[in-house]
């Protein structure tokens, strides 16, 4: 998965969950995520210098954990959503074979969290 794709969402909510299709680059197809695991990792970017600091990395899940899967998924957990600003996410999984990789492998997931207004 090489393209950049993204997601706005209000203060405090919890979906939509975040999915990435993943894709072997050179063939377009699914990639086998059997025995496989993933996080999903949130950055933050400094308005004034567009620096990323990252604010956490936790457990991401296949949707279908099989040789024609390709689909992992984030589901926000309380409190993930409850800073605005602009963000920027990846997913790192770790083949079965012991091989990282990261998606999107160039750009980011680009995520805003706006404001809900008052008393989100």
């Amino acid at each position: 998965m090489s393209e950049n794709f993204t997601a706005t969402l209000k203060q405090g909510d919890l979906g939509p969950a975040i999915r990435a299709h993943i894709v072997n680059d050179s063939n377009r197809q699914a990639e086998d995520n059997t025995g496989a695991t993933g996080t999903f990792k949130l950055l933050s970017v400094d308005p004034d210098t567009g620096e990323l600091t990252e604010v956490f990395e936790k457990p991401a899940v296949f949707e279908n954990p099989t040789t024609t899967g390709g689909i992992i998924r984030y589901d926000w957990e309380a409190g993930d959503t409850d800073v605005t600003g602009l963000f920027r996410g990846l997913f790192k999984i770790v083949y079965a074979s012991g091989t990282p990789e990261h998606y999107p492998d160039q750009g980011y997931i680009w995520i805003t969290i706006e404001s809900a207004g008052p008393n989100p």
